[in-house]
């Protein structure tokens, strides 16, 4: 810096002499080094903030892999030209695996870890009243996405207030009420609700609370539950669940945000469709992924993933270079919903909404 001051003064001061008029030339090389020196300060500082080298753990949950959360997550680093380091792990919904991530955790010590899924965060950091901590990381900033039930699920104890704890995040948690008036939207009346999930926490908290409007709305329900063999649906499975629903003539059938149901969605659909002489019912999720891909859920309210993960971002950069604390920063839900229906599976189970919401929903096809 001294170097180009140096030669700047020179280069000017020539120019001066030769038009007589040194004055001015040192006028104009005291702008110039004042716009040197504050675009250098500028540079410093954004190289001390920005370029400062971090690295993020990604634990990557579901066997879908990243998903829109994981993608928007990475991407809104990357627009802003952080120098971040990303490690990418992929948990195909093994817990075995977040053990060894933890290990691994350990030993290089990330600045901060990003883990998506309900599972994922607990097996990771644990229920937010465990007794034994030991097993669990508790000294590392950890940003958690997509919790459909994060009270229930005892990640946290309040959404919209700071956790208290080494974790925050954004979840896409719909209450029980809005859930049952949306169904109410697509058909009614409602006398009965088939819920089908897997043993997720969350998908058991979902189905939970809206079992627990049956005697307000004056309806019945009933829980089916996926059988796993070796930690995977089997097809017979899906088969003999989708043929339990059935027979039970539901007007609704209720598919909670759950990992297992997200993995094997094509295939439920597909049996229902196949089977649609026995009965028909539209199907409802609060997931984005189980209605946004083709042949999926028939209509859902859900939270945006990619909104889910710019959130999830700010809410990292403030604790690597804004110097926040994550024991401070509030949980939050995600702030985009959408309403939307699948036109493939409406036509493919036969089960049409009422006008009002055809003209209210996006229509996926």
């Amino acid at each position: 810096m001294m170097q180009l001051r140096l030669k700047m003064f020179f280069i000017v001061k020539k120019i001066g002499q030769s038009s007589k008029n040194f004055i001015n030339g040192i006028s104009i090389v005291l702008a110039l080094l004042l716009c040197i020196q504050s675009f250098a300060d500028d540079m410093l500082f954004a190289s001390e903030k920005g370029n400062a080298p971090k690295t993020i753990y990604m634990i990557h949950w579901v066997k879908l892999g990243r998903t829109k959360i994981g993608e928007s997550f990475i991407q809104y680093f990357k627009e802003k030209n952080y120098n971040v380091k990303f490690v990418e792990r992929f948990a195909m919904q093994d817990k075995k695996k977040i053990q060894e991530y933890i290990k691994e955790i350990r030993e290089t010590k990330p600045d901060l870890i990003y883990v998506y899924s309900t599972t994922g965060v607990l097996e990771l950091a644990g229920p937010h009243d465990a007794t034994d901590k030991s097993q669990y990381i508790t000294d590392i900033p950890i940003i958690a996405a997509a919790h459909s039930e994060p009270v229930t699920s005892k990640i946290l104890k309040k959404i919209g207030v700071p956790t208290g704890r080494n974790v925050t995040g954004v979840g896409h948690h719909i209450p029980a009420n809005m859930i049952y008036n949306i169904m109410e939207q697509y058909i009614a009346p409602i006398k009965k609700v088939c819920i089908l999930i897997s043993d997720e926490l969350n998908a058991k908290g979902s189905a939970g609370n809206l079992m627990g409007l049956e005697g307000e709305k004056k309806f019945t329900s009933k829980l089916f539950y996926h059988e796993l063999v070796d930690k995977k649906v089997t097809d017979s499975s899906i088969e003999n669940n989708v043929l339990g629903i059935l027979k039970e003539k539901p007007d609704i059938i209720y598919l909670p945000s759950d990992g297992n149901s997200e993995a094997n969605i094509a295939k439920i659909i597909q049996s229902f469709a196949k089977h649609r002489e026995i009965h028909s019912a539209p199907i409802f999720t609060t997931l984005e992924s189980m209605v946004t891909t083709p042949g999926s859920c028939t209509f859902s309210l859900f939270t945006s993933y990619n909104v889910m993960g710019i959130m999830a971002a700010f809410k990292a950069e403030q604790i690597l270079y804004d110097n926040k604390k994550v024991t401070e920063i509030p949980y939050e839900l995600g702030s985009q919903m959408n309403l939307a229906i699948r036109g493939d599976t409406m036509r493919a189970l036969k089960a049409y909404p009422k006008m009002s919401l055809l003209e209210t929903a996006d229509i996926f096809e």
